[in-house]
């Protein structure tokens, strides 16, 4: 991941370079229009690289959220020049939507308004969201072309074209990697395996058919094809919590932790009983995820003092990291010397989820590394707090909530080394380097 400061600077200048660019060498105010319209079709290319951030940012080698700063720029680019070419025109002719040209640019106009607002929605429809924002960018393609066709301005082509070849050759590449993820000669198709916790949480083990080396950070996005119909070619994400490994050493399967919200994964649940086996289908892995301005999940083990929080279902995104560098730390890998977890249950199944886990990180942490503290939110403080659990009781229980200051006062209080503060939001990590 760029730093927020090199991110900055290059948006910066991409910004003042495509100004300089709708001024430059101008002799009149329809020729403005024009390059206005042309700026708006180069800056639209890069958005179509990718139906999907994910296969996206692993296909430019970046992390997902640089690649969305990148889409969301060139998208808001592409409006603006689209916005300063329509002024321009209104200014010089009467707009109808009786005009078939006109018509088009109109069209083109809704579309990129449409994807400018979908965002907004994101978060409570996912699968709505996604299906929708593809739907109208494929309309907006169609409107370009028609809209350019009854122009007939040559040398725009090369920039439809462009568009036109980027998204269905990223969607074989990325059918072709699904095809290579899910199946493989003599062995089985991914199975998946429900683990019930609860009515609103539960944990899915997905079989490999061909593993990978699974690093923190990294997700997958998920195919259940027996949820129905309308699920029968929708993937989901979710972030990679556990990995288990074979008598070889080699990874088996992968463990998910989902939480019903709304579309698939309230489907996932309601359709599928804890023990029973269902055919699934995995694109992935994507990731990983990275951890602030420090670069990937690799370099968290140059801290000597890590120190995590989660709440809820928060944990699936700490419990991978804590996972790997207690791996490294047995290999002499890292630099790390304490890493200190705390935990808020939000929900009923909130502990029954991780609680297996987190017994057998702290019974592999040879050099007792780990402290992990829970907090029950859904219980008031009691006098006999905490309650000790796990091996050797080194999980601490709490009722009530935690006073993240006052934890975060006691860590940097006997601070070990650089220090790291790393939190979760919506799946994803968040951290603060603490010198």
């Amino acid at each position: 991941m760029l730093p927020p400061p090199l991110q900055l600077l290059l948006m910066g200048i991409y910004i003042v370079g495509t100004g300089v660019c709708n001024v430059a060498n101008i002799a009149s105010i329809s020729e403005a229009g024009s390059r206005a319209a042309r700026l708006s079709l180069l800056n639209l290319i890069p958005t179509f690289i990718s139906l999907g951030q994910g296969f996206g940012a692993r296909y430019l080698g970046v992390s997902r959220s640089t690649y969305r700063t990148f889409h969301t720029v060139c998208g808001f680019m592409a409006l603006v020049q689209g916005a300063i070419h329509v002024s321009i025109v209104a200014r010089t002719r009467t707009i109808s939507a009786s005009n078939d040209v006109q018509f088009y640019g109109i069209l083109v106009g809704s579309m990129m308004l449409g994807l400018s607002f979908l965002p907004l929605v994101k978060k409570r429809v996912y699968e709505v969201f996604l299906r929708t924002h593809q739907g109208c960018a494929l309309v907006l393609l169609y409107a370009l072309w028609r809209h350019v066709q009854m122009l007939q301005v040559t040398e725009t082509w090369i920039c439809l074209l462009a568009c036109t070849c980027l998204a269905p050759c990223s969607l074989l590449i990325q059918l072709a990697r699904i095809i290579y993820r899910n199946f493989v000669k003599g062995k089985r198709r991914a199975k998946l395996i429900r683990i019930g916790h609860g009515e609103d949480v539960a944990c899915i083990r997905v079989s490999l058919p061909r593993p990978w080396q699974v690093r923190a950070g990294e997700h997958v996005w998920l195919n259940v094809p027996g949820l129905g119909l309308f699920y029968l070619f929708q993937f989901h994400p979710f972030t990679v919590t556990w990995w288990d490994e074979d008598d070889t050493g080699e990874i088996c399967s992968i463990s998910l932790l989902v939480q019903s919200q709304a579309g698939f994964t309230k489907k996932l649940l309601q359709s599928t009983m804890a023990g029973e086996i269902y055919m699934a289908h995995i694109d992935g892995p994507y990731g990983p995820a990275t951890v602030g301005p420090c670069g990937l999940s690799e370099r968290m083990g140059d801290y000597g003092h890590i120190f995590m929080v989660a709440t809820g279902i928060g944990i699936a995104a700490q419990l991978p990291y804590i996972k790997e560098l207690l791996e490294q730390r047995r290999n002499s890998r890292i630099r790390t010397q304490r890493i200190a977890l705390v935990w808020q249950l939000e929900q009923e199944g909130d502990w029954k989820s991780a609680r297996d886990w987190l017994q057998l990180l702290v019974k592999q942490d040879d050099h007792y590394l780990l402290s992990v503290t829970v907090y029950d939110s859904l219980k008031p403080p009691s006098p006999s707090d905490p309650l000790s659990f796990g091996y050797h009781d080194l999980i601490k229980i709490y009722g009530g909530q935690p006073t993240w200051e006052d934890h975060l006062s006691s860590e940097v209080s006997q601070q070990n080394g650089r220090m790291l503060v790393a939190g979760t939001v919506y799946y994803m990590p968040v951290s603060v380097e603490c010198a």
